[in-house]
C-alpha cells in the first residue's frame, strides 16, 4: 500500500481552508483530511496544500522543440523537458497544443504535429504528469481533417479547437497586423507572409460544411471541442451551435459573457494576468475574472504563470484562495472529465500540490500525480 500523510498544513479544499490539518494519501486517492497519520509523514509546516493544477492550453512545447526559428531539437529530449517544466509549475493534467495549419511556420506543419503526438502517447509512462493533447485545427487548412481524424480514432487528442487566424477577423482585424506578426515572430519575407495570407482566403461555406462534420465526429468519440479568440457574442452562439464547450480567449467583455451565459467553460491566459495585461491590447484578463466573465485560465505559453496569477488574483481581486482555485483546477476538470478530479476532497485523485508562501514569493514543495510524490523540495 502506497501511503503518505501531509501534516501541518493548511487544506484548500472546496468549502474552507483548513489550518493545521492531516491529509491521508492512500493508494492513489484522498484517503482522510483531518485524521491520524497513516504511511511516510509530509511536514509542510504551515504551508498551503492545493489540487493540482489543470491546464487546458499550453503551447510552451513549441518552444521546447524549436527554440529558435529553424533549430529543432530532439522530440524525446523536447518531451522530457517539457514535462519536467509542468511539474516545477505546479501543473498535474496539461494539454499539449499542437497545430495543424499547413506547413508554414516552423513546428507548426501536421505531419511533425502528428508524429510528436504519437510520440507523446508512447512515453507517458516515462512522464512525470498527465499529458493530453490539444490539436488546435486552422480552419483554412482542410487538408488536415483526414489526419485529425485518424488521430482521434486512436484516442491521442482530447480536445480539438477550431482556430480561424484569417486577417480581418478574431485576433486580426487588421490585415496588416496579421503580416506583421509573421515577419517579426516567423522570419518571414513580405512576399512570403502574403502567400501565407493568401491561402486563408478560401471558400467560407466548404470550411463551414468541413468543420461541421468534423466536429460531429469529434464529439461521437469524446473529444472536447474548443473555440478560440471569439470576437462577437453571435461566433460564440455559432460555436455552442457546433457542440463547443470551452471559448479560449474571448476578445471582450461581451463575447465572454455571452459565452457563459450558455454554459461555456472560458479560458484567460495566466500571463495576461502575471503581465497586469494582454499582450496585443485586448481584454484585461483580471476584468474578466472579476465579471464573472472567465471561467478559468490557462498558461498559453509559460506554464510557470499559473500559480503566481492564482495568488495574484486572490489579493488583487479580494477572492478568497479556495474560490480562486477553482480557476485553475474543478472548473477545467469538469468539463473534461466530469468527475472528481481537481478537488481536495475524500475519494479524489490525489493530484496534490503543496507550496508555501515567503516574502511574496510562492514556493513550491511538493507535487503528487495520482497519490505518487513527483516533486519535494526543502527550502530549509
Amino acid at each position: 500500500m502506497n501511503e503518505f500523510t501531509i501534516t501541518g498544513a493548511n487544506i484548500v479544499t472546496p468549502d474552507a481552508i483548513l489550518e493545521d490539518c492531516n491529509l491521508v494519501i492512500s493508494d492513489g486517492v484522498i484517503h482522510s483530511i483531518g485524521a491520524e497519520s497513516r504511511g511516510r509523514e509530509i511536514d509542510l509546516k504551515g504551508g498551503l496544500v492545493i489540487p493540482g493544477m489543470m491546464d487546458l492550453h499550453c503551447d510552451a512545447i513549441e518552444k521546447e522543440l524549436e527554440p529558435r526559428a529553424g533549430v529543432l531539437m530532439p522530440g524525446d529530449f523536447a518531451l522530457s523537458q517539457i514535462d519536467t517544466r509542468n511539474l516545477m509549475a505546479g501543473i498535474t493534467s496539461i494539454f499539449h497544443c499542437f497545430s495543424f495549419a499547413g506547413k508554414e511556420l516552423g513546428v507548426r506543419d501536421p505531419i511533425f504535429a502528428r508524429d510528436m503526438i504519437l510520440r507523446l502517447k508512447e512515453m507517458q509512462p516515462l512522464l512525470s504528469v498527465r499529458n493530453k493533447v490539444h490539436a488546435r485545427f486552422e480552419v483554412t487548412h482542410l487538408d488536415c481533417v483526414p489526419m485529425l481524424k485518424d488521430l482521434i480514432d486512436r484516442g491521442a487528442i482530447h480536445l480539438l479547437s477550431f482556430m480561424d487566424h484569417s486577417p480581418g477577423q478574431g485576433q486580426y482585424k487588421e490585415v496588416g497586423s496579421y503580416k506583421k506578426y509573421l515577419m517579426s515572430n516567423y522570419k518571414k519575407t513580405s512576399e512570403e507572409a502574403d502567400e501565407i495570407i493568401a491561402h486563408k482566403d478560401i471558400d467560407k461555406v466548404k470550411i463551414k460544411e468541413v468543420v461541421g462534420d468534423l466536429a460531429r465526429y469529434a464529439k461521437e468519440r469524446n473529444v472536447v471541442l474548443v473555440s478560440h479568440d471569439d470576437d462577437s457574442p453571435k461566433k460564440v452562439e455559432d460555436m455552442f451551435q457546433l457542440g463547443v464547450k470551452i471559448s479560449e480567449f474571448p476578445l471582450n467583455i461581451e463575447t465572454a459573457l455571452r459565452a457563459r451565459e450558455l454554459g461555456m467553460h472560458t479560458i484567460v491566459g495566466a500571463p495576461n494576468v502575471v503581465r497586469g495585461g494582454s499582450q496585443c491590447n485586448g481584454v484585461s484578463a483580471l476584468d474578466l475574472i472579476s465579471k464573472n466573465a472567465a471561467s478559468g485560465i490557462a498558461s498559453d505559453y509559460i506554464p510557470s504563470t499559473m500559480l503566481e496569477a492564482l495568488f495574484i488574483i486572490v489579493e488583487k481581486l479580494n477572492i478568497p484562495l479556495n474560490k480562486a482555485i477553482k480557476l485553475v483546477s474543478s472548473n477545467a476538470a469538469k468539463v473534461f472529465t466530469g468527475g472528481n478530479s481537481g478537488v481536495i476532497e475524500v475519494g479524489a485523485v490525489a493530484d496534490i500540490v503543496g507550496v508555501s508562501l515567503s516574502k511574496n514569493q510562492v514556493r513550491l514543495r511538493h507535487v503528487f500525480v495520482g497519490g505518487r510524490l513527483r516533486f519535494s523540495r526543502d527550502y530549509s
